[in-house]
């Protein structure tokens, strides 16, 4: 029992170790993927040719996006970052800063230099990689649960079959201390009630 609790607790804790690392970090860069992708079609409909009244509901969900995706990236950075992404993930951060800066200026101006385009490509591929870093390893520390909930309930079984085989035997050996004296007392009564009283011949 106290076995199949120590395994169970630690099969917990990897659970949440998996959700703190690995699924909240893709959670938060996912959804701040999409934003990403939002704030660039919002911009580029802004720039090419937006009515006064659509441009300013474009700026206002620019902005907003704008925040949103600050917001996720800097709780993505919260997340358990391998030494492997944590390069990658700062020129990421730079230049999204510096893209939301030209973005800002082009909407102002309603023009777009390819260099920005060029930057909102790069960014999109950023993402990309950072996702494909963190899957893996996700994966990996899901198959790894995995191992240990089956290697638990082999050890758990064991230890119930062991536990099974004691309590039999210890069963047996006590139904033998028990059952042996009441077999010579029993055996006395009947040579005390013919009238044999040699207690010796049955202790």
């Amino acid at each position: 029992g106290i076995t199949g609790v120590i395994f169970i607790e630690r099969i917990n804790n990897s659970g949440i170790v998996l959700y703190k690392e690995n699924t909240l970090g893709l959670e938060y860069l996912g959804s701040a993927y999409a934003d990403f992708n939002e704030f660039r079609y919002v911009s580029f409909k802004s720039i090419t040719g937006a009515s006064a009244a659509d441009k300013d509901a474009d700026v206002s969900k620019i902005n907003d996006l704008s925040a949103s995706i600050d917001d996720l990236l800097s709780k993505y950075e919260g997340t358990y970052i391998t030494s492997e992404v944590t390069t990658q993930f700062k020129d990421t951060v730079s230049n999204w800063t510096k893209y939301k800066s030209d973005i800002d200026k082009a909407v102002q101006t309603g023009t777009i230099n390819s260099e920005t385009i060029e930057l909102g490509d790069s960014l999109q591929k950023s993402f990309d990689e950072l996702m494909s870093v963190d899957a893996p390893a996700a994966a990996k520390k899901c198959e790894s649960n995995a191992s240990m909930a089956q290697t638990a309930m082999i050890i758990m079984i064991i230890v119930i079959v062991i536990g099974i085989i004691v309590s039999l035997r210890l069963g047996y050996y006590t139904s033998e201390i028990i059952s042996n004296p009441i077999e010579k007392l029993s055996t006395f009564g009947e040579m005390l009630a013919v009238g044999d009283v040699e207690v010796e011949n049955v202790i």
